[in-house]
């Protein structure tokens, strides 16, 4: 008895680990972790005074970080293939290594390094952001192919909303300090602790549709709803009252027990397969196909089976095969005949097979190789939009802690701030996930209009906080947040369904290529700029009235700091500008793919 016991329990741990419910669950935890360079803002002041730098030099840092954040190109290969699980384990490696580079830099635990190298040590600690998002998207999307905005929304809605947790998590570690050094500790340790631990849960399942598939997500909302207005309760305490390092112990341990409650769904979601009388196979309508130990080693392979030969010769393309064109899924394409010389055949191969990409172009929702996806108008139209308005948003967010201290908030507040934004980034991500994917299944109405409605948010925030009108700062950072998180799962939800799955996780990375662009061009060479350019006349306005000023060459961080709400006005006013047009990029996008949506109406489990 004990025996059958012990071996029911071996069975049902086995079957827990290959479910693709807890596939999903595990990614929770790992975005959950992986969101620390949205916390920029909330080190980025102290990295700013200790190491000596003007606004335009902290704003470059910004803009490697997300250079390393979002040029998952590497990540994207890697995934293609070999597997979610090396993807993780680069990103626990360069996770740890760029963090804690820095963390010795800020307490001058090694000599100041040059500003190139700060640069190219946070591109490396960001950097495991896209390796994480890419292993669990992609992963994601390819299990729940059906619902995937709800995938999306709820995934990077988990990273949104890490930044708030990741602060929670560093005052009940390290109590409540006003040096936020050994924040970036915390962010270079604790993602690489749980990449190692859950890579080996993260991988594509194969992708079988329940008819309480939906009710499992709407749960999941559910409890991440919970959890960002239990962490936004935390934030109004922090701000107004002293909590003891016990006291934010208890928080968080509530925290992690409200993180857990999806587990719990997917026990109970196993135990019932379970009962008596039933298929170990079945369960309540879930029917969940588990992918084979060789059918994860090979990474999810599939298979193109020639319909001119017999089942029993038939002949199985692998990624890898695939890999070493990367230019054609056309199976059925007969190969060329070699002429000599073999290199000059070899050349013309190849071009001959470039030239045939360039031209034959798949429609809308089938698989797009690269050279297809960047040969199309649609690309480009998604890659600007994102640019506009991943660029607009991440300017604020990168900003924040500059902003706060030029309009006279303390550093409690700017920390508010962060995990506002934080919190409405969640928001916005899961909110716009599932709203439009419920109103593309039952309205038909195409994902680039949701862009539209969000740019506008975003083009009137802007406004707002150029006027400095009362309480703005607290407006945008809802609003920001709301709205660059939103795009997130509309985004990466319109390449996926636009230019198919077959190349998935190399095109959701040369999409988010965007961000990197938008920062530079908006955050490093407009803003940062513009605040240098304003602390510069101010500096000289004190100098002509008190000669005995400090020269900028000798105190940098102080001479160049900006006070008044003219610091950023300009720069507010070019980011509405800036959304506008994306806007009106977006509605042009929609009506190009009105008749695409179309179709997708109805599009049920």
């Amino acid at each position: 008895m004990e025996y059958s016991c012990a071996a029911d329990g071996v069975r049902f741990v086995k079957r827990l680990a290959q479910s693709r419910w807890m596939m999903l669950v595990a990614s929770f935890f790992v975005m959950s972790s992986a969101g620390g360079l949205y916390a920029f803002g909330l080190y980025s002041q102290e990295m700013k005074i200790t190491l000596g730098y003007d606004q335009e030099t902290i704003n470059n840092i910004a803009f490697f970080k997300d250079l390393g954040a979002n040029v998952g190109i590497i990540a994207g290969i890697v995934y293609d293939f070999s597997g979610a699980w090396l993807v993780l384990l680069l990103g626990s490696i360069v996770n740890v290594f760029g963090y804690t580079m820095i963390w010795l830099a800020v307490t001058g635990r090694i000599a100041r390094p040059a500003v190139w190298e700060m640069c190219l040590y946070i591109a490396i600690g960001a950097n495991s952001g896209a390796f994480a998002s890419t292993a669990v998207i992609v992963s994601g999307v390819k299990s729940f192919p059906q619902n995937r905005g709800m995938v999306i929304g709820l995934l990077k809605g988990f990273v949104g909303l890490s930044g708030a947790m990741m602060t929670q998590l560093f005052k009940a570690i390290y109590g409540r300090t006003d040096s936020t050094s050994s924040f970036i500790l915390l962010i270079g340790w604790f993602p690489s602790f749980v990449y190692l631990v859950l890579m080996f849960v993260v991988r594509p399942m194969k992708a079988v549709q329940a008819a309480n598939d939906k009710r499992k997500f709407y749960v999941f909302l559910v409890m991440a709803l919970l959890l960002a207005a239990y962490l936004m309760i935390i934030i109004i305490v922090h701000s107004f009252s002293k909590v003891k390092k016990s006291s934010d112990q208890a928080l968080a341990a509530i925290m992690i027990l409200i993180m857990l409650v999806p587990l719990g769904v997917v026990v109970q979601t196993e135990l019932s397969k379970t009962i008596p009388g039933k298929d170990e196979g079945e369960g309540e309508g879930e029917g969940d196909e588990i992918s084979t130990p060789k059918e994860i080693q090979q990474g999810h392979q599939q298979q193109t089976i020639l319909p001119s030969v017999s089942s029993s010769e038939a002949v199985k393309i692998t990624d890898i095969k695939e890999a070493k064109v990367l230019l054609s899924t056309d199976a059925n394409k007969p190969a060329p005949v070699p002429s000599a010389p073999h290199s000059t055949s070899a050349l013309h191969n190849l071009w001959k097979t470039f030239t045939t990409e360039l031209t034959t172009r798949p429609s809308r929702g089938e698989d797009h190789t690269l050279i297809q996806a960047l040969s199309s108008l649609d690309f480009w139209l998604v890659f600007l939009v994102a640019t506009c308005g991943l660029g607009t948003g991440l300017m604020v967010i990168d900003n924040l802690g500059q902003l706060g201290a030029s309009l006279g908030y303390s550093p409690v507040r700017v920390s508010t701030f962060v995990s506002l934004v934080s919190i409405w980034n969640f928001l916005g991500r899961v909110g716009f996930g599932f709203m439009s994917e419920i109103l593309m299944q039952r309205k038909g109405v195409p994902r680039p209009l949701f862009y539209a409605v969000i740019s506008a948010i975003s083009m009137i925030v802007n406004v707002i906080m150029a006027l400095n009108v009362s309480g703005s700062l607290y407006i945008g950072s809802i609003l920001i947040g709301m709205s660059f998180g939103a795009q997130m799962p509309v985004l990466y939800s319109i390449v996926s369904e636009v230019f198919g799955l077959r190349f998935f996780g190399t095109l959701y990375n040369v999409a988010t290529l965007a961000s990197p662009l938008g920062t530079y061009l908006l955050s490093v060479r407009a803003a940062g700029r513009l605040y240098d350019q304003e602390a510069s006349k101010e500096w000289e306005h004190r100098q002509a009235l008190s000669p005995a000023a400090p020269s900028p060459a000798l105190h940098t961080s102080s001479a160049m700091l900006c006070h008044g709400a003219h610091c950023y006005r300009v720069s507010f006013f070019l980011m509405a500008a800036v959304s506008g047009f994306g806007c009106l990029l977006s509605l042009i996008l929609s009506l190009r793919t009105r008749h695409f949506y179309k179709k997708q109406m109805g599009r049920q489990p």
